[in-house]
């Protein structure tokens, strides 16, 4: 499922830099509960596409990897702590 297109790795940006980079454009998507979730995360392919993945598939197979977007109820969400 290709979400939006990452913007393109510039060797030359700090690794904090890249990471604000990274999450400008992941609040470009709405996500539903995955954007507030401690188990999903964003990647980046290497063509540009992006993905939400879910960190509870790993331990439940019941729980999709890529979950479809905007995910409005999960039996696995836990907020994140601010």
């Amino acid at each position: 499922m290709m979400l939006r297109r990452c913007l393109p790795f510039d060797i030359r940006l700090s690794s904090a830099a890249f990471r604000v980079r990274r999450a400008m454009i992941a609040a470009i998507v709405v996500p539903g509960l995955c954007g507030s979730c401690v188990h999903a995360r964003t990647l980046c392919s290497s063509k540009g596409a992006s993905f939400w993945l879910c960190g509870m598939h790993a331990t439940d197979p019941g729980f999709p990897k890529y979950p479809r977007l905007p995910v409005l109820q999960c039996r696995g969400y836990q907020p994140r702590q601010a």
